[in-house]
């Protein structure tokens, strides 16, 4: 889950968020400037596989920490051609300008908030906090898993959705 939005406590944003943040606001003021990013953006250390030099302990982190391979297309998809990325931009602006805790404690049906370990993209620390905020609120921490946990462990999600569902119906 994500909360991120103007006025949310540093501590919770990730790289992701400080890193683009920034270039998302240049960019839906001026939206021409994307073409010259497209280039330098898309690209991470995400993309790289672990060193299998790393100690065994850092070896086996950075394995389950690691990007889906499959993935990688879709991933960079956002940053293929300026209009893409500006759009992109303009989106990621929009979602973080509400701030969707002001009326959580509004919110009469139950909600399912699932955080990963090792997402870099949505803190997991930033659904231990909202969880909280929901009056029939529930969290699941998904241990080993990434931000790309719908596609990496369907299965596992699907029974989470399901259990929920089924204890809430």
């Amino acid at each position: 889950s994500s909360f991120k939005c103007e006025g949310s406590p540093a501590e919770l944003e990730t790289d992701y968020d400080r890193g683009f943040e920034p270039i998302c606001r240049a960019l839906v003021k001026r939206p021409a400037m994307a073409s010259a990013l497209v280039g330098s953006l898309g690209r991470s250390d995400d993309d790289a596989d672990p060193s299998p030099e790393l100690p065994g302990d850092e070896l086996a982190a950075a394995v389950m920490a690691a990007r889906n391979r499959e993935l990688r297309a879709e991933v960079r998809a956002p940053f293929r051609s300026g209009e893409t990325l500006a759009r992109y931009a303009r989106q990621l602006h929009d979602f973080w300008s509400y701030d969707a805790r002001t009326r959580a404690p509004q919110v009469t049906a139950p909600v399912l908030l699932v955080a990963a370990q090792h997402d870099r993209v949505a803190s997991p620390e930033t659904s231990r906090q909202a969880v909280g905020l929901f009056p029939r609120g529930e969290l699941v921490f998904i241990d080993g898993a990434t931000h790309y946990a719908l596609y990496d462990s369907p299965e596992l999600i699907g029974e989470l959705v399901e259990d929920f569902m089924e204890r809430h119906a």
